[in-house]
């Protein structure tokens, strides 16, 4: 390690309870744990203080600029400094007075520019260079051994030159020792520039598709779904480019042009036989018609197989997975070996040919016989290459689709609008809480979820909206939630004269099937708090995840000795509901797995919660259990709201019986 990247790492710590602070003075928010834990990882591999901010600035909104001392005597922001070993935030007075380091930060704009090659081109063309010019030392230095048998059976062993046979070796032995380090200097260079792409494109792709609100304008968010898919596979097709060396492709035409030098028509031979080849590449990827086959197999529910006498049922259905896999796949491999096969021998009639014409050619004197020997390793490398374009063809058109998709999903951000159907009000809510208005949903043409939702939900209120199964509850818990656009109407939420549902976010807890296990381990999952883990924990319908808690509260849940089932996962989400804090809950269906007593234990907890008569309690549920949890009813159908009062009028009302 240099001296230069320990300091640098020294200051590590310093530097990210500064990003912290700073954090919260952009977003209102500070950085999680695990995120801090992942930029340290990150930041340890850095070579210096402008990478460092470059790879903060890759994970987190916010854009740092270096600014001259002396330029900030009349600024009275505050900005991020280094000292020695140590970052930190000063003001500008103290910058000017101690002349420090000094870089102006704030909450970066999104760029959703495309992802091509001449803007990758712009970003990266310092580090394509130096890895072009060591691809292209190493193929240079690989002629060493053709050029060297040339030279040995053209002049050395006529002439009986020992001392020029001894040179020539070493030079050549130099030469390979060379080639070795340049690879491994080029593989280092490659591993690391296709994490800088990944981390060029991918986090401001990863925000946008967070930032995205499903609705039918993007599949009700499959689209989502597809881009974080997509992302996925770059990362697999960066290592597969890394690892096949596509880099060298280009370098055909030298080795082609190196022949022409030493063997003269000589070339003629490899050129024929290289086109053919590339043809039959082209023909035989331009009319393979790969087909995908789903080998999934149900065998989560293989005991429910078993218990309704359907062994034979899930053998069958095994079977002719497997069995229309198997012809998928031998139908290609054996298109495969059959072009591999002709490939192989075209290479071997190619040594053949070469052999032939060099045979004309010595005799009129034309050629050497060491250049036959150099051209016939040369012609045997021209071969790596083309057998490559097999794989390096499916490869990078994967790579043009992948990033066709994403740029045409960051085109569609960048120009987002609401869907046109939506508005919001002309004049935004006076009271703080929701404001739906004619409200339409439906996720086809045929049947609406629900028409015509009009409702008002003010903060502070304890509201129970029942309604039968699918009517669409989750749906509209959603769209209170501002995570799903419905096809038409007006939704607004104000808080505190903050207008919008970021703010709702934050002071949300909202708790839906299924239900995610948000961080690794139980530590993280509730709150990063050792007091909210042992309050969790002491709950009556908790007890059951102690002797899953190998490692205490730092046991990822992964390590669970059994798959946690809904009921489970039910029970862990509510523990959090009732540690989180909030001042604002949407609940949709809370008890629909929970027993008797972990029901009746959550009724006398959130009476507790309830207590505090600033916090706003939203139900969706078709159990009417809950109704002691609120004081206010509303009925949803699939034509509307067709009851909205108090919760005494509800229970004396027969018709909401």
């Amino acid at each position: 390690m240099t001296t230069a990247k320990f300091f640098l790492q020294e200051a590590i710590p310093s530097l990210l309870h500064s990003i912290q602070d700073i954090h919260l003075q952009t977003h209102d928010t500070p950085v999680s744990q695990e995120l801090l834990a992942r930029l340290y990882l990150l930041l340890k591999n850095a070579e210096d203080d402008q990478t460092v901010l470059e790879i903060i600035s890759s994970q987190i909104d916010i854009a740092f600029k270096q600014e001259k001392a002396s330029q900030l005597k009349n600024s009275n922001e505050n900005f991020l400094v280094k000292s020695g070993n140590q970052w930190m935030i000063k003001s500008a007075t103290d910058i000017v007075k101690n002349n420090y380091m000094t870089y102006r930060f704030e909450k970066k704009s999104q760029d959703f520019s495309k992802i091509n090659l001449v803007s990758l081109w712009e970003k990266f063309k310092g580090k394509l260079t130096y890895l072009i010019l060591l691809s292209f030392i190493i193929n240079l230095t690989y002629l060493s051994i053709p050029l060297y048998m040339n030279a040995v059976y053209s002049r050395v062993l006529p002439a009986f030159a020992t001392a020029s046979l001894w040179t020539l070796s070493i030079i050549v032995l130099l030469l390979l020792g060379l080639e070795f380090i340049l690879k491994k200097l080029r593989l280092e260079s490659s591993i690391k520039l296709s994490s800088e792409v990944i981390q060029f494109i991918e986090p401001t792709t990863l925000k946008n598709a967070i930032d995205t609100v499903a609705s039918e304008h993007n599949q009700w968010g499959k689209n989502q779904q597809a881009i974080i898919h997509s992302l996925g596979q770059l990362r697999t097709l960066a290592w597969r480019i890394i690892s096949s060396n596509y880099i060298d492709l280009p370098f055909f035409f030298l080795f082609l042009f190196c022949i022409w030098l030493v063997g003269g028509y000589l070339v003629l031979v490899p050129l024929v036989i290289s086109t053919i080849q590339v043809i039959l590449i082209f023909y035989f990827l331009g009319t393979r018609q790969k087909k995908y086959v789903s080998t999934h197999i149900p065998t989560d529910g293989i005991l429910s197989f078993i218990a309704n006498g359907l062994k034979n049922t899930f053998l069958s259905i095994y079977r002719q997975r497997y069995e229309a896999y198997d012809i998928a796949e031998s139908t290609q491999t054996k298109q495969n070996s059959h072009l591999n096969a002709i490939l192989f021998l075209l290479s071997s009639a190619q040594t053949i040919f070469t052999v032939i014409l060099a045979f004309y050619l010595l005799q009129e004197n034309v050629i050497s016989q060491g250049a036959l020997f150099a051209v016939i390793l040369l012609t045997g490398k021209l071969s790596q290459p083309v057998m490559n374009l097999l794989g390096a063809i499916p490869t990078f058109k994967q790579v043009k689709d992948l990033t066709h998709a994403i740029n045409d999903f960051q085109a569609s951000q960048n120009n987002k609008q609401q869907p046109t159907s939506i508005t919001y009000s002309p004049q935004r809510p006076t009271a703080n809480g929701w404001t739906l208005s004619k409200v339409n949903l439906s996720f086809d043409e045929r049947s609406a979820v629900f028409e015509n939702v009009s409702l008002d939900i003010p903060l502070h209120s304890r509201l129970l909206i029942v309604a039968r199964p699918g009517t669409g509850k989750t749906s509209l818990s959603k769209i209170l939630m501002g995570i799903m656009y419905p096809n038409s109407g007006h939704v607004n939420f104000q808080c505190n004269q903050n207008y919008g549902f970021d703010d709702l976010h934050i002071n949300t807890y909202y708790s839906s099937y299924p239900y995610v296990l948000f961080h690794e381990t139980i530590f993280s999952y509730f709150w990063e708090s050792k007091e909210k883990c042992k309050s969790a924990l002491s709950l009556d319908f908790m007890q059951w995840i102690i002797p899953y808690l190998k490692d205490g509260i730092y046991t990822p849940f992964n390590q669970f000795s059994q798959l946690l089932s809904d009921e489970k996962r039910q029970m862990l989400d509510l523990a959090r509901m009732l540690t989180s804090g909030k001042k604002i809950y949407v609940l949709d269906d809370p008890t629909t797995f929970l027993p008797n007593k972990a029901h009746n234990t959550l009724i006398e907890h959130m009476h507790k919660l309830l207590r505090d008569k600033s916090i706003t309690l939203v139900i969706f549920s078709n159990r009417t259990s809950l109704l002691e949890l609120v004081d206010q009813v509303s009925i949803l159908t699939s034509t509307g709201i067709s009851f909205s009062d108090s919760k005494q009028n509800f229970i004396k009302n027969p018709r909401t019986q």
